[in-house]
């Protein structure tokens, strides 16, 4: 009853993540004007700025979304997705931002974050999948005993 009670309360948690990262992302986008004219910068630093800033509401909505995963994933006990989650996410980041940045400039930068947290994503959801599959597990063995003693 507590680990039923446990997954809701995750669940509202993860929807109401999805939900701040997509207002987020939204806001991000709908004030990128107003940021920029307030701050004044004009020019080639504008223009780099701008190319970082393309990918820069995508990447606001997965950091929300895979810190509360991560942290869903670390107290249902899973220490060790929870560690590869940031290594994909951290070292991702660094790896494809390094390289990306060779060929993409400032938008490699940023296309590097956000391939680190998808990867980090990625890595969390299937902790659940693992779950899932033995739960599946348990279920389909507890089905063939019940069969074999109705056979017998």
């Amino acid at each position: 009853m507590k680990k039923r009670r446990a997954d809701e309360i995750y669940g509202q948690g993860l929807i109401i993540s999805i939900g701040i990262g997509l207002l987020s992302a939204l806001s991000i986008f709908l004030f990128q004007n107003v940021y920029f004219g307030m701050s004044g910068i004009t020019g080639d630093i504008l223009d780099k700025a701008l190319q970082y800033y393309r990918f820069v509401p995508i990447n606001a909505f997965l950091t929300i979304v895979i810190f509360y995963l991560e942290q869903m994933v670390y107290s249902d006990g899973d220490e060790l997705c929870n560690n590869i989650c940031y290594a994909f996410q951290i070292g991702g980041n660094i790896i494809c931002s390094v390289i990306l940045t060779k060929y993409l400039g400032m938008t490699g930068i940023i296309l590097g974050s956000v391939i680190g947290n998808s990867l980090g994503i990625l890595t969390g959801l299937g902790h659940f999948f693992t779950i899932n599959e033995q739960i599946l597990q348990s279920v389909v063995k507890m089905h063939k005993k019940s069969c074999s003693k109705h056979i017998e």
